[in-house]
Parts: structure tokens; sequence; C-alpha cells
């Protein structure tokens, strides 16, 4: 009997480390992952590789999880603070996560900022035009913080409590944006078109804290749907850039 008993467990415990080993994961390597210094990559897509539903509400995210290999996943546990996952997006009909209440939020807890300079990459398409709506914040705290915003027509930038703003005549649209941030200076492009330069720089110090998607802390919903989040803790090259830069192109098309 203990000889069927130890087989038995045996045959369990390699089932479950099959299935384990088995789990879904995305191909490897995606694009960004062949660019030295990803620091997060984030997609929505409807893979449980890439995003878990809501067990109770099966068109609501709980998690969206990092394909960059840091483990800087994005959860959110309360369901009525869940964006909802679209099939078919006003993005080109894409895939993406709508962020269309203003309880709707995700973090990753204890995400640690200490980068002297990173490119960003955010595929969003805005919403209703407001208010300023924060799709991305970095960890805050002891003052220092970087928000990425949309609203009034306008695209936000904030950093160390200065705000630059750059008008714009489109709105409801797609956008492929990118961040360039280094310690002396930033600058701000659009489907590769500079749109803002030399909006001053500075570093972060090692902040600890939460990163948020689709809120500034409380309050400043985004409104609209986000579809990719890629940070680089470095300047990337142009041919890096370009990289990038048609493979978003190539996923989610273009304006």
């Amino acid at each position: 009997m203990s000889l069927v008993k130890s087989l038995t467990n045996n045959l369990i415990g390699d089932l479950i480390g099959s299935l384990i080993s088995n789990a879904p994961t995305p191909s490897t390597p995606l694009i960004p992952n062949t660019i030295e210094g990803l620091q997060l990559f984030l997609k929505i897509k409807n893979d449980p590789s890439y995003i878990t539903f809501d067990g109770t509400f099966p068109t609501q995210v709980s998690d969206i999880l990092d394909l960059s290999g840091n483990n800087r996943h994005f959860q959110q546990v309360s369901t009525s603070a869940q964006a909802v996952f679209q099939a078919s997006s006003d993005f080109n009909s894409k895939e993406g996560l709508l962020f269309s209440n203003d309880s709707y939020t995700c973090l990753e807890s204890g995400f640690v900022s200490s980068l002297l300079a990173t490119t960003a990459f955010f595929v969003i398409r805005p919403g209703t035009i407001g208010a300023n709506g924060y799709f991305y914040q970095e960890p805050a705290g002891a003052g220092l913080e970087s928000f990425y915003s949309y609203g009034s027509d306008s695209f936000r930038i904030t950093r160390f409590g200065s705000v630059t703003s750059y008008s714009t005549t489109i709105s409801n649209i797609s956008r492929i944006l990118r961040i360039t941030d280094g310690p002396s200076l930033r600058n701000l492009y659009d489907y590769g078109v500079q749109i803002g330069s030399n909006f001053g720089g500075g570093s972060t110090v090692g902040v600890s804290n939460n990163a948020i998607i689709g809120k500034r802390g409380t309050s400043n919903p985004f409104v609209g749907s986000i579809h990719e989040i890629l940070i680089y803790n470095r300047v990337l090259t142009a041919g890096e850039i370009t990289t990038i830069e048609d493979y978003l192109i190539t996923e989610w098309g273009t304006a």
C-alpha cells in the first residue's frame, strides 16, 4: 500500500511540475526584449501570459504581467477598480484596456525608480478630453515624481513639480508616444515626430513607491484605452528607436 501511495504522490508531483513548466509564455524573444535595458514591458493581449482576467467578471483585468523579466506586474484586486478588456477597441480595432470610470486604476507596489535616463514608449488612445488624465505615474516620494498625461488637447509631462504642456490640434486619436528622458533634457515624440523638446531634466534618486496606470495617485483619472508600455533604463540609439517604433506600428497600426 505504501508503495502505491508513493507512486501516486510521485505521479501527482510530476503532473503539477509539468503543468507549471508548460504554462503559456509569450513567444521569445519578443522584439522589445532584444534591446538592452528593458525595465518594464506591458502589453494588452487576450493571452494568460500577458493579462489575467478577474474570476468573477470575465472582461475585467486583475493583472497586467510584466514581460521584461523583472516581475514588475501591475495588479488591481478590487473589482470596482478594474479596467475592462476590449477585444476590438477604438484603436484600429485592436485589443486594449479601457479606462472609462473614475475608479479604474492598476498599480505595481514597490517599484524602485532610480534611473538617470530612460526611453519610454506608450501606446494609448485618449477618450474624453477634459481635465488632465494621467495614463502613467512613475513612483512618487520625497517630492520626486514623473507623470505622463493627456488632456485638454495637450500632452503634459510633470517632473519635480514642473509642468510642461504641448498644445495639439489632435484629440481622441490613437497615439504612439516616445519620451526620451535624459539627465539634462527631455524630448517628446508622437509617431516618431518630435513635438516637444528641451523641457528640463533631472534624475530620480531611488524612490520606492507605487507605479500607477490610469491615475495620478487617487486623482486625475485617465479616460481612454492603454495598449502597450515599454520603459528602458537608458536613452536608446536611433537604430534601436526605429526598431521599436516599426514594431509598435506593425502591432498597432497608424493613427
